[in-house]
């Protein structure tokens, strides 16, 4: 049974209050891993680890709202992205650049930190519709016979992100599955097949590894399960990635959830038809 909407917005608003005081420590995780660093020597081990914090933290504030740390938090995934492909040691203007851009993050973390204390609710809007609108009986589609209509596998490896999205999609009616982990989701599919899948592009096995891991699932499969992929990245190699996986959609963070629930209602539901008169 979908969440009243008084209820729904309390539950996003308490996922928002906690999130936003967990910023400055992610910050700081950031701040630690770069101090490991070596100096005067390249670490690729080091700098996947610093694009992958980078990353998350710019697509999870930009999803709940916290644009200035988002903001704050981009050049840095950038500049961490682009030595990660080289093999030499960051230069001192770098640094210089790397040791700047984390003060202006620190500083953003502890603004929204602050805000959050003293704003009632979420700064933008979680959902563009007040209720689910009326519909005709569904007929069974995607997945397996007889299974949830509405069963939606989310993978996802941000927790905040996924619960927050996971309770708007079940305020629309869907029953959200989430998993944080590459494998428990390809498990899970291959015990029940959802009717779709969403799933995050970037996970720590990879810059591509969601849509790798939807190649795997689909591999061999009838009928396929309808895919939608989310992700931070914007680029063209990761769409066109995502089109050749057979992905049915491909949303970038902040996800906007109207245009999600569309989707979804498109690919999980059809209407029986309204039956022809005929007059002789």
């Amino acid at each position: 049974m979908a969440n009243p909407p008084d209820t729904l917005d309390a539950q996003l608003n308490s996922l928002y209050q906690a999130y936003a005081q967990q910023i400055p420590d992610k910050v700081s995780q950031i701040e630690d891993a770069w101090v490991q660093v070596p100096v005067n020597g390249w670490d690729g081990e080091s700098f996947k680890t610093l694009h992958r914090l980078t990353h998350s933290l710019n697509g999870t504030t930009g999803s709940f709202g916290f644009m200035a740390v988002s903001e704050a938090a981009q050049p840095l995934e950038a500049l961490f992205k682009s030595l990660i492909r080289g093999t030499t040691a960051a230069t001192e203007e770098q640094r210089q650049q790397i040791n700047a851009m984390l003060l202006m993050l620190k500083r953003a973390a502890a603004e929204a930190k602050q805000s959050a204390l003293t704003m009632p609710g979420l700064p933008t809007a979680p959902r563009a519709k007040a209720a689910e609108p009326a519909r005709q009986p569904p007929i069974q589609v995607g997945g397996q016979p007889g299974a949830d209509s509405r069963l939606i596998y989310l993978v996802e490896d941000e927790p905040e992100f996924a619960e927050s999205l996971a309770l708007q999609l079940g305020y629309f009616g869907y029953t959200v599955r989430t998993f944080s982990k590459l494998e428990e989701a390809k498990a899970a599919v291959n015990r029940t097949p959802p009717t779709t899948l969403i799933m995050d592009v970037i996970f720590p096995e990879g810059g591509l590894a969601g849509i790798e891991t939807v190649v795997e699932i689909e591999r061999g499969r009838e009928p396929r399960i309808p895919v939608i992929f989310i992700s931070q990245r914007t680029d063209l190699v990761a769409r066109l990635q995502a089109v050749r996986a057979g992905g049915n959609a491909y949303f970038t963070k902040p996800i906007n959830v109207s245009s999600l629930i569309d989707r979804l209602d498109s690919l999980t539901t059809r209407y029986a038809p309204e039956p022809y008169r005929v007059l002789i």
